[in-house]
């Protein structure tokens, strides 16, 4: 409800006792949380009358401090500080309970000068309410322990805290601020001298008033072992004040319960940050600050939004603990939102190259989607920290903006990652730079590195992932071509993604020279270029075996766009491929398809190794699926065939299916088989039944989203499917989910399934 500020002071009015000392009623259970949830709603508009209103809201938290015997009373007034706040600085307090609440609520609990105090609060939330800090955020934390029937404040479960049966806690985006900071401190400390009192003269606990005596509501020894605070608002007060708490002193730790803290994202500064990386540099206990993890020594830190400071207290943690394994993809490392170079914040990419030169272990480095520009690449690569490691590196710099602006393909940070991956001539790097802007200058300057120089520099880059950067040759002359660049400078290249990169005929020219003498090239991709018939043609050349037998003979995965018959069949021919990824291609359905298929049938039933054939969504017609049949593709080691999305319906005749059927039956490897999404209706499975289909190896049959149980004038659908189950010989697993079949023709097709004993999986959702 909206009961406003006068409703609500009304209300506390209501519950005050009267003079007498009895109470005007028998209320035990009052909840506010949504009370102020519309705050702009019932705030006026003029600044003085606004502020007026909100000192209204405060004295209900102030007066509710009082009450008896409450046992239930949530004081969140955190909805209302969405309101617009007050500008002038008379009223700048006034967005939040603030000091002058907090202090009613400490009297409330520990009692006034009249002597009213609450004896039955068991539910205190303050989260979200940043102006309560200080001296004031000190006497209320400390009324807030000293509460005997206190269970739960700012959403820590203080009974559990005390007494040690919580050994990880979990705060993370809980709006909560100094006050749950200060709590836990005074919970975890133990008594001593701490590191951070500077030589520990006086042997007593550093706080914000001066030096003094630990409070005795102090946490069971060995209990508290996890503590996640990121996401919230403790601030540099809060961090210091945790430090305080965790900081060893002559006699042990303070703490020495706590291993891992997390503290990111918490708009923690250089005074938070040092005293925090001071703890962590001498205790022997806390392993981390950030909430990494200890075994194996890694941190995943994805998707959390880190900004410059929480990167600057990640490299500080690093000069302290090495890590294997850092994920950083979606945040912003260098502080930057769009696309300006003024903008990124080079001092904490520095300080994260600084702390990477700590992890001569690291054997993984993700930093997608950071909006890393030029700039911050350079800084990044220019410390040397790539070569101060021994284990092989995968890289990860895929969607970022190291070429800069749209057009403006900058090449100083490829030049800077160039000169990094030189200096590892004994570390063998996988790499990922997708989706970075890179033009033809770029991945000159990123080739760099391995040409003239010594052969173990060349051959440190294993992986090189360049999908989605437009570093197609048009634009350049032909000496200043990408493609030769790239390959003569790495010689060792195992994977090689060049998919989407506005390749041409003229690359492809380029490229198939190099590919006789990548011996070690087991992964290609070309995904997504329009290399031309010219282009297939060149490559097929390149790739078939030529009189002196010199062939890539390692070569096993390749994805390809247009004209991919051509090269699939000169690929297949090769005998060393084993997977041939042909999907979404529009290969079929052309004047020449049908000769086309037959070759490429030619060559799968020639191909030795060649085990799974993908020609989904081809636009397969009749005659293109007759010259697959014809060629032979079914008498080789062909284990799976994928042909959904493109056969069947009008596209293919009950004679063409006949002839897949008896050419599937004649395979002796073929397991599986998917014709999904085919628009196969009943009188098309009568021809895969009449063919023989189910007779042979298959065991796998993939027939999801068809039309087999449609009631169409042709063939009647229960027939069809109690001839089908009756065929079923060696099937092990059949998929017929979503073919609209009917109660009776599912009846018909479970009694043709009678006494059978192979079907082991079946699908008719």
């Amino acid at each position: 409800n909206i009961i406003g500020p006068r409703g609500g002071y009304t209300l506390a009015v209501a519950l005050m006792p009267m003079e007498n000392g009895k109470l005007r009623c028998s209320l035990n259970t009052l909840d506010l949380t949504a009370a102020y949830q519309k705050a702009k709603q019932i705030l006026p508009s003029q600044p003085i009358q606004r502020a007026k209103t909100m000192r209204y809201m405060r004295s209900v938290a102030e007066d509710l401090a009082f009450k008896k015997p409450l046992n239930y009373v949530q004081v969140d007034l955190a909805e209302y500080m969405a309101s617009e706040e007050v500008k002038n600085d008379r009223f700048e307090d006034c967005n939040s309970i603030g000091t002058k609440g907090a202090k009613a609520l400490m009297e409330g609990l520990v009692g006034n000068a009249e002597g009213f105090y609450n004896t039955s609060l068991q539910t205190l939330d303050l989260s979200n309410n940043p102006a309560i800090h200080g001296e004031a955020a000190q006497q209320l934390v400390d009324a807030v322990l000293e509460s005997s029937t206190l269970h739960d404040f700012c959403r820590m479960p203080m009974c559990g805290l005390k007494d040690g049966s919580v050994r990880k806690l979990e705060l993370k985006n809980r709006k909560i601020g100094v006050l749950s900071a200060l709590a836990l401190s005074k919970l975890l400390v133990s008594r001593g001298p701490s590191i951070l009192a500077g030589d520990g003269v006086g042997g007593g606990l550093l706080t914000s008033t001066g030096v003094g005596t630990p409070p005795v509501h102090c946490m069971q020894h060995g209990a508290l072992v996890t503590l996640n605070l990121a996401g919230n608002q403790i601030g540099d007060e809060g961090a210091e004040a945790l430090a305080m708490a965790l900081a060893p002193t002559s006699q042990g730790p303070f703490n020495s319960s706590l291993r891992t803290l997390d503290v990111l994202s918490n708009g923690i500064r250089d005074p938070g940050r040092t005293a925090l990386l001071t703890v962590l540099r001498h205790s022997k206990t806390l392993s981390s600050v950030c909430g990494a993890q200890t075994n194996p020594p890694s941190i995943d830190l994805s998707g959390r939004h880190l900004g410059p400071e929480d990167m600057k207290l990640l490299a500080g943690e690093l000069n302290f603990r090495s890590m294997t394994t850092i994920v950083l993809d979606k945040n912003r490392l260098a502080g930057r939102e769009g696309l300006n170079a003024e903008e990124e914040d080079v001092e904490a990419v520095l300080a994260l190259a600084t702390g990477l030169m700590q992890c001569p272990g690291l054997s993984r480095l993700s930093v997608r989607r950071n909006k890393l520009g030029p700039k911050a690449a350079t800084v990044l690569f220019e410390t040397p920290w790539m070569a101060h490691g021994a284990p092989p590196l995968i890289l990860d710099l895929s969607y970022n903006f190291i070429g800069g602006r749209p057009e403006e393909d900058a090449t100083w940070g490829f030049a800077a990652l160039s000169a990094a991956i030189r200096q590892c001539s004994d570390r063998s790097t996988e790499l990922d730079v997708s989706h970075n802007m890179m033009g033809p200058e770029g991945a000159c300057a990123l080739a760099a590195c391995g040409v003239g120089c010594e052969t173990r520099a060349s051959e440190a880059l294993s992986v090189l992932k360049l999908a989605g950067n437009p570093i197609g040759g048009g634009k350049l002359p032909h000496e200043r071509h990408a493609i030769p660049s790239l390959l003569s400078g790495y010689v060792a290249l195992q994977v090689l993604d060049l998919s989407c990169c506005e390749l041409g005929a003229r690359d492809m020219e380029a490229l198939a020279g190099f590919l006789r003498m990548y011996r070690s090239l087991s992964t290609f991709s070309l995904a997504g270029n329009g290399i031309g018939p010219e282009g297939g043609t060149a490559l097929a050349v390149a790739l078939t075996p030529s009189i002196d037998g010199m062939i890539n003979g390692s070569l096993n995965t390749i994805t390809v766009s247009e004209d991919a018959i051509i090269l699939g069949a000169a690929l297949a021919f090769s005998g060393s491929l084993n997977k041939l990824l042909l999907a979404r291609n529009n290969i079929g359905s052309s004047v020449a398809s049908s000769e086309a298929f037959e070759v490429l049938g030619k060559a799968i039933s020639g191909g030795g190794r060649l085990q799974t054939v993908d020609l989904s969504q081809n636009s397969i017609v009749a005659q293109d699926l007759t010259g697959l049949v014809v060629g032979g593709a079914f008498s080789s080691a062909l284990t799976t065939l994928n042909l959904s999305v493109g056969i069947g319906g009008d596209a293919a005749s009950q004679e063409t299916l006949e002839a897949l059927g008896r050419a599937v039956m004649k395979s002796a490897s073929l397991t599986t088989l998917d014709l999904s999404k085919n628009a196969l209706k009943p009188e098309d499975v009568a021809g895969l039944v009449a063919g023989g289909l189910f007779s042979g190896s298959l065991t796998t049959l993939l027939l999801r989203e068809n039309l087999i149980g449609y009631e169409g004038k042709r063939m009647d659908a229960v027939d069809t499917l109690w001839a089908m189950s009756c065929a079923l010989h060696s099937l092990t697993e059949l998929d017929l989910a979503e073919n609209s079949i009917s109660p009776k023709a599912a009846a018909a097709f479970a009694d043709g399934l009678a006494g059978n004993n192979h079907l082991s999986t079946l699908n008719l959702a």
